[in-house]
């Protein structure tokens, strides 16, 4: 999406802002990384997630004139999205161990797998390369599974007899920030699909938007990251 940000305009450097959040929170990640604790999912996650920003930093100019360029960053994106909802339902299975998140993750693998090639592959068959109108329907899709994973989790939440320290549980933060995220992200996607062939100016700043919503969600992460473990004598 950034290929289409006016440097000169202020929304442009919202994502940079954005960008520096997920390298903030790829530090304090590596910092407290805990051995075997499944938040380290998302040390992974962030990681690749910056990653992809250094190289729209260093290609940006380049998207319009090198159709090489555009493929990788596209294919970059396409990964992201797919294994995205993998890292909250990966997470999910290992803090709950319940037959049911074990199914969800069986779904994931059965369906949503099989579902989201067929999308890409039907969209470089249709394009002759993955498009940024593909990547906002995989984005949708896969931000209503996230979501199903998010309820199941609250539902359990709140469901559990015993009393939880809530500031002090990663998972909360975690599912608070990937609800509150994909709640506002998933009618601001049908919105950037909408504007970018209609007026670019109200694009950027629909865009500036999704970016701030991303980086609250980064933030939830930095405080899950952040919790530590209750010790009892």
């Amino acid at each position: 999406m950034k290929e289409y940000l006016n440097t000169n305009d202020f929304s442009f450097y919202i994502p940079m802002f954005r960008d520096l959040i997920v390298l903030i929170g790829l530090i304090i990640g590596v910092i407290n990384y805990k051995k075997k604790d499944p938040i380290n999912y998302f040390i992974f996650y962030l990681g690749y997630s910056f990653f992809i920003s250094i190289f729209e930093i260093f290609a940006l100019e380049k998207f319009n004139t090198n159709k090489n360029i555009y493929k990788i960053w596209i294919s970059f994106n396409y990964f992201l999205l797919f294994i995205e909802p993998y890292v909250y339902i990966s997470y999910l299975k290992k803090i709950l161990h319940s037959n049911f998140s074990k199914s969800l993750f069986s779904f994931f693998m059965v369906v949503y797998t099989p579902l989201f090639l067929l999308l890409h592959i039907l969209d470089i068959f249709h394009s002759g390369r993955g498009t940024w109108e593909s990547i906002i329907k995989l984005h949708t899709l896969e931000g209503l599974l996230i979501l199903i994973t998010a309820i199941y989790f609250f539902i359990r939440l709140f469901k559990k007899s015993e009393s939880t320290n809530l500031i002090n549980e990663p998972s909360f933060w975690i599912y608070t920030g990937i609800t509150f995220t994909f709640v506002l992200i998933l009618p601001t996607l049908s919105l950037l699909n909408y504007l970018k062939e209609t007026n670019i100016n109200f694009y950027n700043l629909a865009y500036a938007f999704y970016s701030l919503i991303y980086s609250l969600n980064v933030l939830l992460i930095i405080r899950a990251f952040l919790c530590k473990p209750v010790i009892t004598k």
